[in-house]
């Protein structure tokens, strides 16, 4: 039902260029790995999980598009799986549904799902790395099989360190217990092997993705792109301090209770200290320090950008629905069945809304701007062209002819940031022009034979 719900840029989304690197790899992988020496990675490669589930999937489905929705459906019953191991069977779906009301309420007030909140269901936003920590987190056993999943996430995503082992040292310091040493040095283990093939495999440097240097202006600069964020998204706002308030209610509550159990205990009545009082406890404790590092560190390190809420989002949500979910078992049975009442009432209006939008299939999506696009390739013959990054990945996959499609800059300089970098060929038969240089394009390529508009994509042909 949630892509059911998705209009055509949401849509769109799903199969943006960051979303389409992994069907990218995959493609490149198995018609000739040593391509990938030609390549340069974003800083999180998503080599582990992501593209080895991914390519698992890809073997037994033709279509990337199916993939692509089922891998996310995957990541969603994860979440919900994770819910149930923080609160519990008879709260998880309590929870679940507290951590979909975000994307629920936007889905009402708004006619869709805010772009922050759409991410974290799909795929490498950094979402199977938090699941990933989440389950090292709870693993009870610490075999060579939870050494090698450490080991590859952390290669192929450093985000796993504010993810799992920095807030799993401050859990076990705040509890007193010894440090997670075992963790520390497969996470360690994982970060020098990224460092390893880094001499045969290229990454963009944070450096590289927008001229960060590490100083005092780039970090000033990094929290007033957070602020900004924030203004300019005031329900991110909102939740974030609705989930600060219940978490101190959650730690209150919680341990007020522990403390009476504890007084009970000495005056020698036989209950005892309540387990889940002290899983609750350390629940919040872990997702609050989850936020806390994937919203500041980036700011403290300068390369916090506009837009970048893919760092916190998922620990925000988790931190939203488990404490959340917390708080409503110390209410009266009266005020959890209203809230219950509530959170179904906005998805009963979600199906009055799907009744009343077009109908959009994210299994044959196939848009009417690359339709005109494949129209006009058949048409001119066209086999070779150039487009920016955002452009170039999607049109390619999503268009039914045969044609390839280069990624570029602005400035026709250099390829695009993430993918295939050897160099652009001298002469093409066709160039996307949306968020180029035309300009450039005319002094590089010369004017074009032909110029087509197709919708808000214009081409020229050579």
């Amino acid at each position: 039902m949630f892509f059911l719900t998705l209009d055509q840029t949401r849509l769109s989304r799903l199969f943006n260029s960051d979303i389409l690197l992994l069907e990218d790899v995959h493609q490149t992988l198995t018609r000739n790995w040593f391509e990938l020496s030609d390549w340069v990675f974003p800083p999180a490669n998503y080599l582990f999980p992501d593209l080895v589930l991914y390519s698992s999937l890809r073997i037994f489905i033709d279509d990337f598009r199916p993939v692509i929705v089922f891998f996310s459906l995957l990541q969603t019953l994860l979440i919900l799986f994770f819910l149930k191991q923080f609160v519990g069977e008879k709260s998880f779906l309590i929870a679940f549904l507290l951590f979909c009301l975000p994307c629920l309420y936007e889905f009402n007030m708004n006619g869709g799902c805010s772009y922050e909140f759409f991410i974290s269901f799909l795929m490498v936003h950094h979402t199977l790395t938090y699941l990933t920590a989440l389950w090292a987190r709870s693993a009870k056993r610490k075999g060579l099989l939870y050494s090698l999943v450490l080991i590859a996430t952390a290669f192929s995503d450093k985000f796993f360190i504010l993810y799992f082992i920095i807030p799993m040292t401050c859990e076990k310091l705040l509890r007193k217990k010894s440090l997670p040493f075992l963790e520390i040095g497969l996470i360690c283990s994982g970060v020098l092997l990224w460092k390893f093939s880094s001499e045969f495999l290229n990454y963009q440097s944070l450096s590289e993705t927008s001229n960060i240097q590490f100083s005092i202006y780039q970090i000033v600069s990094s929290l007033y792109f957070l602020i900004e964020d924030l203004r300019s998204k005031p329900y991110l706002l909102w939740l974030l301090l609705f989930s600060i308030a219940t978490s101190l209610i959650g730690l209150g509550l919680s341990f007020f209770s522990r403390e009476k159990l504890k007084s009970y205990s000495q005056k020698g009545e036989p209950q005892a200290v309540s387990s889940q009082k002290l899983a609750s406890q350390e629940a919040i404790i872990f997702l609050s320090i989850q936020l806390a590092l994937t919203t500041l560190v980036p700011v403290a390190l300068g390369f916090y950008q506009a837009g970048a809420v893919r760092y916190f989002i998922l620990p925000l949500l988790f931190l939203f629905a488990v404490s959340t979910t917390i708080v409503l078992r110390y209410c009266s049975k009266f005020l959890q069945l209203s809230c219950l009442i509530l959170i179904l009432t906005f998805i009963s209006l979600q199906f009055y809304y799907l009744l009343k939008i077009p109908n959009y299939n994210p299994l044959s999506y196939y848009p009417k701007r690359i339709r005109c696009l494949d129209e006009a390739f058949v048409e001119t013959k066209a086999k070779i062209g150039i487009a920016d990054y955002w452009n170039a990945r999607q049109i390619e996959f999503l268009a039914r002819s045969d044609v390839k499609i280069l990624a570029t800059n602005s400035k026709l300089t250099h390829r695009g940031a993430i993918g295939d970098q050897s160099s652009l060929p001298e002469t093409v038969d066709f160039i996307i022009t949306d968020r180029l240089n035309k300009t450039e394009i005319v002094a590089k390529f010369g004017k074009p034979k032909n110029f087509k508009q197709c919708r808000e994509s214009g081409i020229y042909f050579y």
